[in-house]
Order: structure tokens, then sequence, then C-alpha cells
């Protein structure tokens, strides 16, 4: 090099920004977000339909799914940028692997992954006249949807690390990651030992469900309850019955006991004689109360939207000859729920 010329300083070539996963608590805090504002949502709703809301029942988880659907889905596709409120606030973002965001319309099957076992889980589901062990295999099947679907993404947000790439992200190929990541691919396979996991988990539901055909219905005579619960569910006023029939222990003593769960539009305004005439009908008159140390009525009126809940309950335990005898003699009144007390949350 000829002298006196003087050296140019090479130019820093910057270093490439990696993409940078979404930890544990940051997501968590994002999720938590999205619920409170989709809580508030539902209620005003509450507020302002809630008399409607009673009577609709368990249908009103579709309205949640709808409400909820309508904000999630333009949050996490590339109609506002992959974020929705929470991940916007906590800064993160859902990407593809490949780096783009998602169109529209795997953003709503994202959701569906998600969503199917959210607002599913809790809900009654009777099929008349269907066979015992078809009722107990479609319950296995909606339980295998709910434990894969809640307790699955709990335990890869948990474990599944450093992607923590959760269902809703594996079966739509997404992932989430910091918002001040470049739109790049991302390599996040998952663990055998996840896929393990979740192997075991499916067996162990699929063995119990063989276990449970086989076994259920042969102390409890499962066409009784449900005619018991068809009874309940016809009386004015009830929107939804559930009816169980089970033995408790307690200090060595065991007691059979009938609960009767019933969600109902109003109020009574008698509750013992509304109670009384549910426990009539649940047991043919009376004709069949002998059989149990104890009934449990539960009454609850409110609404389920999936994104928000109300609920009034209370419980009425007594005897079976306590509960006849005010059947007996609150007949006219114990008919039914009354339809006529005025709404009250």
């Amino acid at each position: 090099m000829p002298a006196g010329i003087p050296l140019e300083a090479s130019p820093e070539i910057a270093a490439p920004i990696s993409v940078e996963f979404v930890g544990f608590w940051r997501r968590v805090a994002a999720f938590t977000v999205d619920v409170i504002v989709l809580g508030c949502v539902g209620s005003v709703l509450g507020a302002s339909l809630g008399n409607w809301l009673v009577g609709v029942g368990q249908w009103g988880r579709l309205i949640g799914v709808v409400i909820a659907g309508a904000y999630l889905v333009p949050g996490t596709s590339r109609l506002l940028g992959g974020q929705t409120i929470g991940m916007r606030w906590l800064k993160i973002r859902v990407q593809t692997l490949s780096g783009g965001l998602l169109s529209p319309g795997r953003s709503v099957l994202r959701y569906l992954v998600f969503a199917v076992p959210y607002f599913c889980n809790g809900l009654f589901l009777h099929l008349n006249d269907a066979p015992h062990w078809l009722e107990i295999s479609v319950q296995v099947v909606l339980g295998t949807i709910l434990v894969i679907g809640i307790l699955g993404n709990s335990y890869l947000l948990l474990f599944n690390r450093p992607s923590r790439r959760l269902l809703h992200d594996l079966v739509t190929t997404s992932i989430v990651v910091k918002d001040a990541s470049p739109p790049s691919a991302v390599q996040a396979p998952v663990a055998l030992v996840h896929l393990g996991a979740f192997a075991a988990i499916v067996a162990a539901i699929l063995l119990g469900a063989v276990w449970l055909t086989q076994n259920v219905g042969e102390s409890v005579d499962l066409k009784a309850l449900e005619l018991a619960r068809v009874a309940v569910e016809q009386m004015p006023g009830v929107v939804a019955a559930g009816i169980n029939d089970g033995t408790f222990t307690m200090n060595g003593r065991s007691s059979h006991v009938l609960t009767i769960t019933v969600r109902v539009v109003n109020w009574p305004s008698d509750e013992g004689a509304a109670a009384a005439g549910m426990v009539a009908a649940a047991t043919r008159g009376c004709s069949t109360a002998s059989a149990f140390d104890l009934i449990r009525v539960v009454l609850n009126r409110g609404f389920d939207i999936g994104i928000a809940t109300v609920n009034r309950q209370k419980v009425l335990s007594k005897s079976s000859p306590v509960w006849c005898r005010a059947a007996l003699r609150d007949a006219p009144s114990a008919a039914g729920v009354s339809t006529s007390v005025p709404n009250q949350q």
C-alpha cells in the first residue's frame, strides 16, 4: 500500500436481529388482558340482555363464541397486524413459521382449535333414548377434546420451550414472537417427548372409556335417571336439569344421595315448594324417593355466554320423607316454577 495514504475504517456490518420467542409470563399476561376485554363486552351484553340470556340456557355459549371470534380472528391475522389488544400492549404478535402474518382463514382455524375445548367445558350433554354405552362414549370423546385442549395447552405452555407453541399454533403452523423480531422464518420443532406425553394421555382416556362402558350402568339405572331428568326439565320455567345418583361416605357411614340440579328462568317466590315439586317429578310422585337417604335440590338462575357468567345458586337438602310431605302439602304451588315472578339478576 503506498505510503502516506491513510487507511479507511471498514464499515461495521450490523448483526442480523434474531427472532425472539415469547416467555410464559408475557404470553399469559397478554391472554389475561384479552380475557378482560372480552369479559367487559360480555358484562355489558349481560346488563342489557340478561333476562333474555337466562332463558337461552346453554345456547348462550354460541353468543360468546361469535363475540370472541369477532375479536380474536382479526387480531391474530394480517387484518390487524397479528396483534390483539393484549398482544399489542405486551409487544408480541402472531406470525407463521415462514415469517408472514396469518390469513383470515388460517386465523379462523387457529381460533376454533382453541375455542372448541374452552367453550364446551362444563356443558350438559343429553342423548335422549340412546343406550348408556353410546352416551358414555360421546362423553368420553368430548372429555378427550377438553383434556387435550385445556390440559394439553397448559402442558405445552409450561414445557414446550423455548417456542411455547400451543395446539392452535401447531395445527396452523403459527408461532407467537416478540414484536421487535423481524418477519423472518422460524425453526420451532416439537420435541418427541411432548408428542409421547400426548399419546399417553389419549391412550389413558381411551382405556378409561372401555372400562366405563363395561362397568357404568350396573349399579345405577341410567334410564331411570334420564326419565327423571326429562320430567324435571319439562316443568314450567325450567331451562335445564341434571340428575345424579351417588353414594357418599362420611365418618364410616354411607348415604345414598339423589342430586337434582335445575336452572330456572325466574327465581321461585317459594323456593321450598318449587324444589318439592321438582323432587316429586324426579321420583315419579315420590314413588321412588324412599330409595334415597338424602335428596339435594340445587337451584340456579343466571346466564353463561362463555365470556361472562352470572349465577345465583341455592342448595336445599332434606330426607326423602320430608320432601314428599312437603310435595303433598304444597301440591298446587309445587307443580312448577312460577313464571310470573318479576325477573331478577
